[in-house]
């Protein structure tokens, strides 16, 4: 598989939504101690409300299917350093600007509400979020992320590194064993905070992304499972979702079922259900597809931005009202619009040509 997949970036787009609810009513909570089951269309997206955070594991998810996909036969020939900057030159302007502009808001926010969203405001946390390390490494630390979900990509960059490792030192016979083992300690201590495997969740996620690589385009031929996949993909996509389906009818839905299940399967039916690709290669998808990382990073700060005006203007109204909310989401659209543009392309190419300025000048 070398071509760019539509479905993914459909995937991309459909999971990107919830989040930004999800975050509305964590906003809301956090400014007015305002619920979800308050807020406008709670019969609606009273699941996105709660639960909308969990998508953020298919995004784990399909960064390691990116990455086995991109980086697994050729990571041997590369140096740590060349495949790690090669990693981080796009994704690092990216957050080095939404934490930048979280750090200004946090001033805003004590300075016009009397609070600071992001707690612990000090030169230690700043230090550890410019340097990516703010969550998932051997501190707990997610409720000072400044920008907007940044705590994603730092524990992203665990998981980069963790495959590196794995990919470069792992003998072939016992590659896809190793990303199994990640994959069950992350399942399995979802609940232990360990330095260096926090949010286990992700970790769960991406290492069952770089196996899902594996099971459609590895080269493990012998694999009976593999061959299974292969042979009757359709039939274990629908055998899968009537098992899913009993599995949360008896045991109620639980977030482990997002990132141990959910998760892979989605890659797995972008990729080679039929259905599911015709769904997710629509137009609004692929839309929001393409500003996917853009909406991620900027809708928190956008939604920092509009409690901060309400405040500061005396109007009494809060999140709960249908016009805000409406508002807020088209708000966080666009600003996510500008972001990629101004952002996503201009900054992160500014970003790195400084850089190399920086380096070549030093040399």
């Amino acid at each position: 598989m070398k071509e760019r997949s539509k479905a993914i970036d459909g995937l991309k787009g459909l999971c990107c939504l919830p989040i930004v609810f999800v975050h509305y009513q964590a906003m809301s909570n956090s400014a007015w101690g305002i619920k979800g089951d308050l807020l406008p269309y709670s019969k609606l997206f009273g699941m996105l409300y709660e639960y909308g955070w969990i998508f953020i594991y298919p995004f784990f998810c399909i960064s390691g299917f990116n990455i086995a996909l991109h980086y697994k036969k050729r990571i041997r020939k590369l140096s740590f350093l060349s495949f790690f900057t090669h990693r981080l030159k796009k994704i690092y302007p990216m957050v080095f600007m939404s934490t930048t502009i979280g750090i200004v808001l946090s001033v805003l926010d004590k300075t016009f509400t009397g609070q600071i969203i992001t707690t612990n405001f000090d030169s230690w946390h700043i230090i550890m979020n410019y340097l990516l390390m703010q969550y998932g490494w051997a501190e707990d630390l997610e409720v000072t992320s400044y920008g907007s979900g940044t705590w994603f990509i730092c524990v992203l960059v665990l998981c980069y590194i963790y495959y590196y490792f794995i990919a470069k030192m792992v003998d072939e016979k016992k590659y896809l064993i190793s990303l199994f083992i990640c994959f069950f300690i992350g399942w399995a201590t979802h609940n232990v905070n360990f330095p260096f495997i926090r949010s286990q969740g992700g970790y769960c996620a991406f290492f069952a992304g770089t196996i899902i690589y594996e099971l459609l385009y590895g080269e493990i031929h012998e694999s009976i499972i593999i061959k299974i996949a292969k042979a009757r993909v359709e039939v274990m996509a629908f055998i899968a979702i009537l098992a899913l389906g009993v599995l949360i009818f008896i045991g109620g839905f639980s977030p482990v079922i997002m990132m141990v299940i959910i998760a892979p399967m989605m890659i797995v039916y972008s990729l080679k259900i039929d259905w599911a690709k015709t769904i997710l290669e629509n137009k609004a998808l692929q839309i929001l597809g393409k500003y996917s990382m853009s909406i991620y990073l900027s809708h928190m700060l956008t939604q920092r931005m509009i409690v901060i005006a309400i405040v500061r203007s005396g109007v009494q109204v809060n999140f709960t009202n249908e016009i805000v909310f409406i508002s807020t989401i088209v708000l966080c659209m666009i600003f996510a619009v500008v972001y990629y543009y101004l952002v996503e392309q201009w900054f992160t190419r500014l970003f790195i040509k400084t850089i190399k300025n920086i380096i070549c000048i030093a040399k």
